[in-house]
């Protein structure tokens, strides 16, 4: 079953990520320790996928509040930010 998402209203299809209820409670110590490594990235790029946007502004938002940075070096990042957004938005069209 896939799950579906909309990014600017372009339809994202994406296959389950997590494992049955079986298959977890069969994993091996070792093995659910690197699914957890594996997971904690890739939940996170599925979250990133899922709305984007909400993410960018809390990029932006950290980048701001961050003390050490000049005003220059926090324009250059938020930037940055906002450049690797349009990409990744004009990718998925």
């Amino acid at each position: 079953m896939n799950s579906e998402m909309r990014l600017n209203d372009v339809a994202v299809k994406e296959e389950p990520y997590l494992p049955t209820l079986m298959e977890l409670e069969a994993m091996e110590r070792s093995v659910f320790e690197e699914w957890i490594h594996q997971a904690s990235h890739e939940l996170q790029k599925r979250q990133e996928r899922r709305d984007p946007l909400f993410l960018l502004k809390k990029r932006i938002a950290e980048i701001i509040s961050n003390p050490v940075l000049t005003e220059v070096q926090k324009e250059a990042c938020v930037l940055h930010e906002i450049e690797c957004y349009m990409w990744a938005l004009s990718q998925s069209r």
